[in-house]
């Protein structure tokens, strides 16, 4: 009741009201310990501290642990991991025990399972992948907690809705990759699942089980995105680094095309925000520093503060190239505002290097936008698409020594002489990544140079090897896969296991590139906290009927003498998609109507 207490040692003689900690739960198991948490008293004194009991069911040994007066998480350690524990707590004022303390919660400590992803998404079915406990006895099976969405609003609270899939076998060695599907799941509707790890020896589930995965079963395809939380977790997929020549190489093109759908997290802090690419360009007000210089190619965003607590967001292509390869202009002529040669800035002779960069207008946080940036050197065309419109056109160009008019190519080398020996040099740090590119802030020196990270969700990235044209980005932009050996395509992530033919797989490290035969492509490495989650991108977007469109099988009974008009249209918003119209008649030609007409058909539906 709270109106008593046990004394330590001694004979209380006055009754203390005492407040009693509630809604205990684990937080974190392990094959020795288990951390727990609880609410700290509504009523009564408040406890100057709290003792934490574990009492072993098989032979009553006591564990306790006296903590500070917080409601935790405190853990408890040196727990048999084949036993059975009851773990409680109760409050403490000086020498006073609350006699009661919580309802017990029933424990075998045991290793956590890690990495839980989602693989594979349909009306009714969920696959799931996640990674085996790294430490503990050898583990003999899994559970999966299913709950509907929001079920009883916090995870360790009961939920009468919830089910525990029970009994799922351990495949492979220890530690190794686990997959389950569940199937018969109600479409539509959000359902919060954790997997469970089965203690071997006592048979229980891990009371915590791995973190949520939150989904909602629709559509008939796997299609995934991959997000990335920004700079705080350092998030990014590495494609091609600049110190393997192979991939480095084969992705450096004078000519490129890089596409891919965007959606930038409305919390995104201010700045650059690296999309994909081997960009490494540096502001204009870097003049003086080693860190300077323009080469590679690469779509970004960059969010700026306008005041007033708004931001404006403007994304867009960049690629650096020498102004002149001749050398027929000086390098102070085309660095007035210098006023000397700084090679480091002007790249040295011939030429300097340049970021040329197609931009947007302003655009909104948080929804999906498609971005597509093509440079073409053989004609110079530098364009930006932004949702199937042309946000930017405009021709590279200089006036070469002998007088004709050239066009630049894609810069990924300069001269090491003009950089101190000691110093990085910028082509040594043009890395191809995926969320991470160095491009836009001011620095020292090379080597110190900052990454932009993106905070946001990327998906259906392509690269190609020459400058496609803006009709051709817009008319395949909405396609859900591209054919791996479409002429020029040089990468592509649409971040889909399916494509691959296979449920996830080791999709929980990497993206791979789909361009080729998954074994020859680049995959993408995932560092930090990327992510990969279903994609809300209307790719492959089934076509609208409008509420006068009759029913499959419908009938229409004419009256001899009627003239009966039908007029059937179709309108599908995407752009990719082919359209056919049918009017099908009867196979015998006397069920045919006499006079009949068709009008502003073409030949194939009017021979139907």
């Amino acid at each position: 009741s709270g109106d008593s207490v046990i004394s330590r040692g001694a004979t209380c003689p006055v009754a203390i009201p005492m407040g009693q900690p509630t809604d205990p739960r684990f937080v974190d198991v392990s094959p020795s310990s288990v951390t727990i948490e609880w609410e700290p008293p509504s009523e009564g004194q408040a406890p100057t501290a709290y003792l934490i009991q574990a009492l072993k069911e098989a032979d009553g040994t006591v564990v306790s642990r006296e903590v500070g007066g917080t409601a935790g998480p405190w853990m408890m350690s040196d727990l048999d991991g084949d036993a059975v524990w009851l773990v409680s707590v109760r409050s403490v004022i000086g020498d006073f025990v609350h006699p009661v303390g919580t309802t017990p919660l029933l424990v075998s400590p045991v290793g956590r399972s890690t990495d839980a992803r989602l693989c594979f998404l349909t009306e009714s079915e969920v696959a799931l992948q996640w990674h085996a406990p790294a430490l503990g006895p050898d583990t003999r099976a899994y559970g999966i907690s299913v709950r509907p969405g929001g079920c009883a609003g916090e995870w360790w609270a009961a939920c009468s809705e919830e089910r525990t899939i029970e009994n799922i076998a351990h495949q492979g060695p220890q530690s190794s990759v686990q997959r389950y599907t569940i199937v018969n799941l109600e479409s539509g509707a959000d359902v919060d699942l954790r997997i469970l790890t089965q203690n071997p020896e006592t048979l229980l589930y891990d009371p915590v089980g791995t973190a949520p995965i939150i989904v909602r079963p629709q559509g008939g395809r796997a299609d995934f995105a991959l997000e990335m939380p920004g700079a705080a977790s350092q998030s990014y997929a590495m494609v091609a680094p600049a110190a393997d020549a192979g991939p480095r190489d084969y992705l450096r093109t004078p000519s490129a095309t890089v596409e891919a759908w965007v959606w930038l997290d409305p919390g995104v802090g201010l700045g650059y925000q690296s999309i994909a690419g081997n960009a490494y360009s540096f502001v204009a007000q870097s003049i003086s520093s080693q860190g300077a210089g323009h080469f590679g190619y690469g779509l970004y965003c960059n969010v700026q503060d306008v005041g007033g607590g708004q931001v404006s967001v403007h994304c867009g292509f960049h690629i650096g190239a020498l102004t002149d390869p001749g050398g027929g202009t000086s390098l102070l002529g085309l660095c007035p505002s210098l006023g000397f040669l700084n090679a480091r800035f002007c790249g040295g002779d011939p030429g300097y290097t340049r970021s040329h960069r197609a931009e947007s207008g302003v655009l909104r946080l948080g929804q999906w936008v498609h971005l597509g940036g093509s440079y073409a050197a053989e004609t110079g065309a530098l364009t930006l698409l932004v949702d199937g419109v042309v946000a930017h056109n405009s021709t590279l160009s200089y006036i070469a020594s002998d007088g004709s008019i050239q066009h630049p190519e894609i810069l990924y080398s300069g001269l090491d002489e003009v950089y101190p020996v000691s110093d990085t040099k910028p082509w040594h740090r043009t890395d191809w990544q995926i969320g991470r590119g160095l491009i836009g802030q001011i620095a020292p020196t090379v080597a110190t140079a900052p990454y932009a990270y993106l905070t946001g969700i990327v998906d259906e990235v392509r690269v190609w090897g020459y400058g496609r044209s803006a009709e051709t980005m817009r008319l395949e932009a909405y396609l859900d896969t591209v054919p791996a050996g479409s002429a020029g395509l040089l990468g592509y992530w649409p971040m889909d296991e399916p494509t691959f033919g296979t449920v996830c797989t080791d999709e929980t490290t990497q993206v791979r590139d789909a361009s080729r035969v998954s074994s020859e492509g680049y995959p993408g490495v995932l560092y930090g906290g990327a992510n990969l989650v279903v994609s809300e991108v209307q790719l492959d977007r089934d076509g609208q009927f409008s509420a006068e469109t009759p029913p499959e099988d419908a009938q229409i009974e004419v009256m001899v003498g009627d003239v009966l008009t039908l007029s059937v249209a179709g309108v599908d918003s995407n752009p990719t998609d082919g359209l056919s119209l049918q009017l099908q008649l009867p196979s015998d030609p006397l069920l045919h109507p006499s006079g009949l007409t068709l009008l502003n058909t073409t030949e194939q539906s009017a021979m139907v």
